[in-house]
């Protein structure tokens, strides 16, 4: 019997010995030049990977260990056949690591500087993205913050990650509630809820599942955070747009979506099957 606890004992203190050991080696892990790609997803960044990074199956750390690479202290240079990518560890301590990108295509006049921000999530030990300025060309000069987390579905076009509502930015969603009222559309004779069912789409999709969003500086009128949000790598407002559940809404995406919403006109999808009216006209008249 009292061998038999010595062992309990023993196997405990080792269990709890190796847990620590392991913890603080997770927690100390410090990002270096050899090691930032590991930490960061680059395609959730303003990258010129564009449309390799909507390719699910792109597995960009391949594509950059495939190119030809220099490291000098704390720079690090990747050449590709057109493309170069310039990373530069501006800051580098046990919380937080800044550092540069520069994309540069060899065949054109174009060139972009961004600077990155990752924090180190003390709970999960991972590095996470925190924002993303872009520094060049001047006339495009804009600053995102980034959120992930579980989301609760309010309606078709805004969640909430932490106590945060998030607006997807460029979409609009047919209204469950406004100011009292719900949104319904008509399915020949049928009255719905066309705001409920927009709504039940959103959630039936990312339901448990953990959601990734680029968040705008500025706000909205109503003080939310505006931003577009990813369930891996696929745009969740596209995915309503392209499902007619929501509407490029061209006064602020600048048509950003307005080839999804026309696949999903063309193939009479969600609210496309039905009798409807965009819901700005909706706001207008309540």
């Amino acid at each position: 019997m009292f061998s038999n606890k010595i062992k309990v004992f023993l196997l405990t203190s080792i269990c709890l010995i190796f847990f620590f050991l392991t913890y603080n080696d997770v927690k100390s892990k410090e990002i270096t030049t050899h090691n930032l790609l590991d930490n960061f997803d680059i395609c959730q960044t303003n990258s010129s990977l564009g449309q390799y990074c909507k390719d699910e199956r792109f597995n960009y750390l391949e594509y950059f260990k495939n190119s030809k690479i220099q490291i000098n202290n704390n720079k690090i240079h990747y050449e590709f056949d057109t493309w170069d990518y310039h990373f530069e560890i501006t800051k580098n301590t046990k919380n937080e690591v800044k550092f540069i990108i520069e994309d540069n295509a060899k065949e054109a006049s174009y060139l972009t500087k961004s600077e990155i921000v990752l924090r180190f999530d003390e709970e999960n030990l991972i590095w996470n993205l925190y924002s993303d300025e872009t520094l060049y060309p001047e006339s495009e000069r804009r600053k995102y913050f980034y959120l992930s987390g579980k989301a609760k579905v309010i309606d078709g076009d805004t969640i909430k990650i932490n106590d945060q509502k998030i607006r997807f930015s460029g979409i609009d969603a047919p209204e469950s509630n406004y100011r009292g009222k719900e949104q319904t559309c008509l399915i020949e004779d049928t009255k719905i809820s066309c705001g409920k069912l927009s709504t039940e789409f959103l959630k039936n999709y990312i339901e448990k599942e953990d959601v990734f969003c680029k968040i705008e500086e500025k706000k909205d009128q109503f003080k939310r955070n505006l931003g577009e949000c990813f369930l891996k790598r696929l745009s969740l407002s596209k995915l309503m747009v392209r499902n007619g559940y929501a509407f490029d809404y061209e006064k602020y995406s600048k048509g950003k979506f307005k080839y999804d919403q026309a696949y999903a006109q063309k193939n009479k999808l969600g609210m496309w099957s039905m009798k409807f009216e965009f819901p700005w006209e909706f706001r207008k008249k309540n």
